[in-house]
Parts: C-alpha cells; structure tokens; sequence
C-alpha cells in the first residue's frame, strides 16, 4: 500500500477558528522502518523508538506517548500512539485474516501544527477516515475521537462477523439423530472468539490510556466525554463477544451430550442384543443338559463292553472283562481337559493367589514353625 498524504487545506476554514489541521499521512509497516518521512516536502525527525518497535512486532496492542514541558511546567509538545489489533473472519469454514493498525501523532506548539501517521489501515478506514475528515472536524482535539469510532465500527463488524459464524453452528444442529457435529469447525470457530475477547480486552485499555492522555494535556471535557462514550460502546461489543463465546461453548456441549446420548443407545441395543442372545444359548445349553444323560447312556451300552446273548430262549447280559480300559482311558482324560481349561484361562489369576498365600505364610512364618509353634 503506497504512502498517501491528506492535507486539509487551513485556509478552507473559518478564520475565527483557532484549532490547527492535522496533516494526515497513510503508510505501511515497512515504510515507518525507514524513522524518515516527509512533511510539507521538509524530512520530519525521527519516530520514537518505542512506536517503531510497536509497529514492527506483532503485538495485539500498544500505547505509548512523550511529552515536553516548558520551564514553568506546562506541556509544549507531545507524541502519541497506539495500535489495534483486529481479526476478521470471513463466513466460509476456514477464512480469516489479522490486522494491526497504527496511528501515530506528533502535536508541536511552536511550529503550530499536528502531524498524524497512520499504519498499515485498510482501504476501508482510509477512506471512512477521508469522509470524516471535513473542515468542521478537522481539528487535533477531534482526531482521536474520529480515528476511535472508526475503529469501533471496525470492530463492531468483526464480532458481528463471528456472530455470523456461530449462528452457521445452531442452524446446522437439525435432529438428534442425523446430527453429526464437526468438532473441529467447532473448536477452531471457539479459537478465533477467544482471540477477539483478547483483542477487544486490549483495546478498552488503550481506549482508556487515551482518555488520560487527553485529561493530562487539559483537553476539552466533551471531547472526553465522547472518548468515555466511545470506551462504553467498545465494552458492549466485548460483551456480545463474549456472549458469542458462551453460545459456542453451550453448542459444543450439547454437541457432546447428543453424540453420548446416542452412543448410549448403541450401548443399550448392543447389551439387550447380547442379552437375548445369551437367553438363547440358555436355552441350547439346557436342551443339551437334558439330552445329555440319554446320550451317555446310549454310547456307554453302545460300545462292545457290553453285550446281549440269547441262549436257550434267554436273554443274556455279557459284560467284557476289559471294562476297566474305559475307566482307564476316559477319567484321566477328562481330568486332562478340566486341568487344562483352569491354566488356560485361570491360570495367572491361580498363580497371583498361591504367591500370595505364600508370601502371607512366609511373613506369618519367616524362620518356619517349630515345636508346634
């Protein structure tokens, strides 16, 4: 953005008027980095130091000023300055952008005139800035109160900006059921309203520094009064921030409860879903404990252990003597696979229990017992 001076002509004024036309100059960052500009064609002195470091960081706001006093006390010249940050979201889901604005005024009584830079302002300011700068405005007590509601409306625009965005959020909530929150949208949205809390914050405290810049260099009381009614107005858009941030809390925590709630249902679906399924292995289970004890039967009397001769039209019931092979062969088995059924799926839990009773006797017993003792 190229520099540009605006220059109110003093001899368009009344001539009754004794206030002074501040020359106006619009400038970048990297411009101010140059400490030289130029006024009426005549290199101006250096900025403060102070002011150059403000504008060359990335602060969220500043303050400073310089005064020079006569002998007998009373303020001769005074440098003034502050700096705003704003940031502006745009409505789509990802789109912002930060601005640091700067204004810097240098008021000397001896040359009779106000030099005014401005740093880094938009187009828009810019030009809102030109429109108020008319003959009947154009004095050094009314510029602080014209750069201020300028930058109350900008940021007036930003928060309702961000009030856009939030209401995006409640619009898309629709049901319970096919709500599907954007939990990143969500908190990425939460960041950029904490970051205009932060920067409304800081702009009431340098709105109030330069309430008591004006008070010390006896400036006008209406002219305080519209820089105390202007501080006000910047609180009341700080509340609506705020209140922005709270409605965006209340909807990512109804966002959360809505997705627990609906989880909670899957759970409760799943569980009775198991429970009829377990019912239903109930019932297998039983029917095979009802069929167990003929099945047994059948194949005990099934085997060749046994055996039913007709001699002499009688029946006979012939017992093998190997008998005791079955016994043999199926008891130690089936000791086998219960043993095998404990290790595998209660075995650490047996294990932690001996350990434990044994490291109980043991602190019980340290040296053994001994003669029944």
């Amino acid at each position: 953005m190229a520099s540009s001076n605006l220059h109110l002509d003093p001899v368009s004024h009344n001539s009754s008027m004794s206030r002074d036309v501040p020359l106006v100059e619009f400038t970048t960052a990297r411009g101010v980095r140059s400490k030289r500009l130029t006024k009426h064609g005549q290199p101006a002195e250096a900025l403060p130091t102070e002011f150059l470091a403000a504008v060359s960081q990335d602060v969220n706001g500043d303050y400073g000023s310089i005064y020079s006093r006569k002998v007998e006390g009373t303020i001769q010249d005074h440098d003034v300055w502050y700096s705003f940050k704003v940031k502006m979201v745009e409505p789509s889901r990802s789109g912002y952008y930060w601005q640091q604005i700067s204004a810097f005024i240098r008021y000397s009584t001896i040359i009779g005139s106000t030099f005014v830079l401005c740093v880094d302002c938009p187009a828009s300011i810019q030009n809102h800035l030109r429109a108020k700068m008319v003959p009947s405005l154009a004095s050094v007590s009314d510029w602080h109160v014209m750069f201020l509601e300028v930058m109350m409306e900008h940021y007036d625009k930003s928060v309702w900006q961000l009030r856009d965005c939030v209401r995006q959020v409640e619009c898309m909530r629709g049901s319970e059921q096919t709500f599907q929150p954007d939990f990143i949208h969500l908190h990425e949205l939460a960041r950029h309203v904490i970051h205009s809390n932060e920067t409304l914050d800081v702009a009431i405290d340098t709105i109030r520094s330069i309430r008591d810049h004006q008070e010390i260099i006896g400036e006008d009381p209406q002219v305080q009064n519209r820089t105390s009614a202007l501080e006000k107005h910047l609180k009341r858009i700080n509340r609506r921030s705020q209140s922005l941030h709270e409605r965006l809390q209340n909807e990512i925590n109804l966002a959360f409860n809505l997705v627990a709630q609906r989880d909670s249902r899957t759970m409760v679906q799943i569980g009775d879903q198991a429970r009829k399924d377990s019912k239903t292995m109930k019932a297998v289970a039983v029917v095979g404990l009802i069929y167990l004890p003929g099945t047994f039967v059948s194949g005990l009397f099934g085997m060749n252990f046994f055996d039913f001769k007709t001699d002499s039209e009688q029946q006979m019931w012939v017992v093998s003597d190997k008998m005791w092979v079955y016994w043999a062969v199926s008891v130690p088995l089936t000791l086998l696979t219960v043993l095998v059924w404990i290790v595998a799926f209660h075995g650490r839990g047996a294990k932690k229990a001996i350990q434990a009773q044994w490291s109980r006797s043991h602190e019980q017993y340290p040296h053994g017992k001994k003669n029944g003792y």
